[in-house]
C-alpha cells in the first residue's frame, strides 16, 4: 500500500521534481544561415527571461548539446557577473559550419600553416582520428584558465593551462614548428588541477563592452595586454597578442563558478567556450571591485550581507544570496543573485 502511494505522489507531482529546460524565443524560425531571421536580443531578453533560478540549473552538459543560437539566447540573457578567481577547467564548443571552417583558416594563420601538419600528426596518432579540428585541438591541448588575483596595481591577470606532452612535442618538428619549443620550455609550469601544465598566453582581464551584444558589458580577456605581465615569449605568446592574432575573449557568468564565453580573432568570431570552476565556488571572485569587497581581507571568509558588503556610490548593503554570499555584478549594470 505504501509503495502504491508512493508511485502515485511520484506520477502526481513529478513534475515537479524534473529539472526545467532553459527556454528559447522563437527557435523554429531562426535560419543559422539566413541572419535576418535571427531575434533582436533585447526582445529575446524581455519575452524568456532567464532567472538565478534557471541559471542555476544550466549544466556544462547541456551546453555541449545546445545550437549556436541556443548559445547565443543565453549569453545574451546573461550578465558579466563578477571577474573571477583560480582556476577554471574549459572546453571548446564549435556549432556551425561556417564557424567549423573559419575557426580552423584562423588557427592555420596564428601558426603559420604548421596547423595543418600538426593536426595531420594527431590524426595519424589515433588522438584526433573522426574529430572535429579545432574541438580536438582543444581538448587535448587547452586544459583552461586561471586567474590570478588582483596585483598590487588592482589589474587581474589571467594565464592559459596548456597540456604539451611527450607524445605531442615531437609532432612540432614534423609539422614544421619545431622552433617553438623553446619557447614553449620557457613557460611557467604550475599546477593546474591536480596536474602540471605550461601556464602560457597571458592576458589581461577587465570590464568591456561585449562584441557580441552591446547592450552591455562583459569580462574581457586581452590578449593584447599579455606582454603587461611576466614571463611573456614574443614567438609564443605573442602569437595571440597585439603583433599576432590580437585574440579576444569575453566571458559572461551564468552561475557562480561557471561562465560562457566567446573567442574572437581580429574581431571575428572564433569560437564558444565554458569555463567551469575547478575548486570551491566561495573561493573564485576577485577580492575587490566597483561594489566593494566580498570576501573579508583578514580571514578570506565571504561576507554575508549587511557584513561590510555596501555599494561604494549608494552605500546600500548589496542583495542577498539567499540570506548568504551576494553575486554582484563588476561590471556596468547589476546582477542580483537571488
Amino acid at each position: 500500500m505504501n509503495n502504491l502511494l508512493s508511485i502515485l505522489i511520484l506520477v502526481t507531482f513529478g513534475v515537479s521534481f524534473a529539472q526545467a529546460e532553459t527556454s528559447f524565443y522563437k527557435l523554429e524560425e531562426v535560419n543559422p544561415n539566413n541572419f535576418r531571421t535571427l531575434p533582436d536580443l533585447a526582445k529575446v531578453e524581455r519575452r524568456k527571461p532567464l532567472s538565478p533560478a534557471e541559471r542555476n540549473k544550466i549544466t556544462v552538459a547541456e551546453l555541449k548539446s545546445s545550437s549556436q543560437e541556443q548559445l547565443d539566447q543565453i549569453y545574451a540573457r546573461i550578465p558579466s557577473g563578477y571577474i573571477p578567481m583560480g582556476d577554471f577547467r574549459g572546453t571548446v564548443l564549435v556549432k556551425h559550419a561556417l564557424i567549423h571552417e573559419e575557426a580552423s583558416k584562423a588557427i592555420e594563420t596564428i601558426t603559420a600553416k604548421g596547423f595543418l601538419g600538426f593536426f595531420a600528426g594527431l590524426v595519424t596518432s589515433g588522438l584526433c582520428r573522426n574529430k572535429d579540428k579545432v574541438e580536438c585541438m582543444g581538448e587535448l591541448l587547452w586544459k583552461g584558465k586561471r586567474f590570478y588575483p588582483r596585483n598590487q596595481f588592482g589589474e587581474v591577470q589571467l594565464r592559459n593551462a596548456l597540456d604539451l606532452t611527450a607524445q605531442m612535442l615531437p609532432l612540432l618538428d614534423k609539422s614544421g614548428l619545431g622552433a617553438l619549443k623553446g619557447p614553449i620550455s620557457q613557460a611557467p609550469k604550475e599546477a593546474f588541477a591536480g596536474e602540471n601544465k605550461y601556464m602560457s598566453f597571458p592576458a589581461g582581464v577587465y570590464c568591456g563592452l561585449s562584441l557580441y551584444d552591446t547592450r552591455r558589458e562583459s569580462i574581457i580577456i586581452d590578449y593584447a595586454y599579455g606582454d603587461d605581465f611576466k614571463p611573456f615569449t614574443p614567438e609564443f605568446d605573442g602569437l595571440v597578442g597585439r603583433n599576432g592574432s590580437w585574440v579576444r575573449d569575453e566571458i559572461r557568468m551564468i552561475r557562480p563558478g561557471l561562465y560562457l564565453g566567446r573567442a574572437y580573432v581580429d574581431r571575428v568570431f572564433l569560437v564558444n567556450f565554458v569555463l567551469e570552476s575547478a575548486g570551491s565556488v566561495q573561493q573564485t571572485r576577485q577580492p575587490s571591485g566597483i561594489f566593494g569587497d566580498l570576501v573579508d581581507k583578514i580571514t578570506g571568509a565571504p561576507k554575508k550581507a549587511g557584513e561590510g558588503v555596501k555599494d561604494k556610490v549608494t552605500g546600500q548593503a548589496s542583495t542577498q544570496n539567499n540570506g548568504s554570499v551576494s553575486w554582484d555584478n563588476e561590471c556596468w549594470g547589476t546582477d542580483s543573485w537571488q
